[in-house]
């Protein structure tokens, strides 16, 4: 017969499996450690990457401004305070990334322990089967030998 109570576990799992659990497993493979420092690291490239290209659209932006405000520059003055706002952008962009990777990993350990939680649900369940069956299971045998015993004695 079948079991309401499992049929919902197990749809349950399954949709944790189709929506989530490729998601999870990949967020949860790492130690915490190594998967915000991962993020970390992708974070500051990507903040270099964004960084050089928002530089060179200003540039290309106030191209006619730059070349009558470069003849009169000190170009060291320029660099350090590029490499300034540079510092200052990383740090800030590198910390966000930190903060949701370690969120990220956390939600999903989360969600890898309700996950385990139903599965333990549904282990339960089937063990509670086994041991109802194995007692009727016992029961029939129990029957049966008295019945004999009893037809022995007639």
């Amino acid at each position: 017969m079948l079991d309401p109570n499992k049929i919902r576990t197990m749809t349950k799992l399954a949709i944790m499996e189709e929506e989530e659990g490729t998601e999870m497993m990949k967020r949860i493979s790492h130690r915490k450690i190594d998967y915000v420092f991962t993020g970390v690291f992708k974070g500051f490239v990507a903040g270099s990457v964004c960084f050089i290209i928002a530089m060179l659209l200003w540039f290309f932006y106030l191209w006619d401004d730059l070349n009558d405000f470069i003849v009169n520059l000190d170009f060291m003055q320029l660099m350090k305070d590029i490499g300034f706002r540079y510092l200052i952008f990383i740090a800030i962009y590198v910390a966000i990334c930190a903060i949701v990777a370690f969120r990220t990993h956390t939600k999903g350990m989360q969600q890898r322990y309700i996950y385990l939680s139903y599965l333990k649900r549904l282990k339960s369940s089937y063990d509670q089967d086994r041991r109802d069956s194995t007692r009727r299971g016992q029961n029939k045998t129990k029957r049966t030998g008295n019945d004999r015993a009893e037809r022995e004695d007639v």
